[in-house]
């Protein structure tokens, strides 16, 4: 189980991912033991540990998750439908033909393959002393 062996790789006990996602222990090593069957946790999960590529998501999903994180300080798969609702019309996505919570998410992953990402610079400006 991939789960398992990046939680060694990292040495994470299933009582820090508890801890860290705020449920009961048992109830932790239970879900590992199903192989994590609700979503919501496994993106808490692959946040967690910081987006390994080797769990449930796909590549471009992660990339997305992760640059959201980065840029904006959130992981978009933890919002509440209203929130991803706002954020993706800040960043000016698309809006979706079925306005589900998945829909605006994949519409979020699509804006970021479309948009650069913003480097920044510590330089200061060339007018600046």
């Amino acid at each position: 189980m991939a789960l398992n062996l990046e939680m060694v790789r990292r040495g994470v006990s299933a009582d820090d991912l508890a801890e860290a996602l705020g449920v009961a222990r048992h109830g932790m090593v239970t879900a590992i033991s199903r192989g994590i069957p609700a979503k919501a946790q496994r993106w808490q999960i692959e946040n967690h540990l910081g987006f390994p590529l080797t769990l449930w998501s796909p590549p471009e999903e992660i990339k997305a998750r992760q640059r959201c994180v980065r840029e904006f300080g959130v992981d978009p798969r933890e919002l509440p439908i209203a929130d991803l609702r706002d954020f993706c019309r800040k960043r000016g996505t698309e809006r979706p033909r079925v306005r589900t919570r998945e829909a605006w998410f994949q519409m979020l992953v699509k804006w970021c393959q479309r948009h650069p990402e913003v480097k920044r610079t510590t330089e200061p400006n060339k007018g600046d002393k």
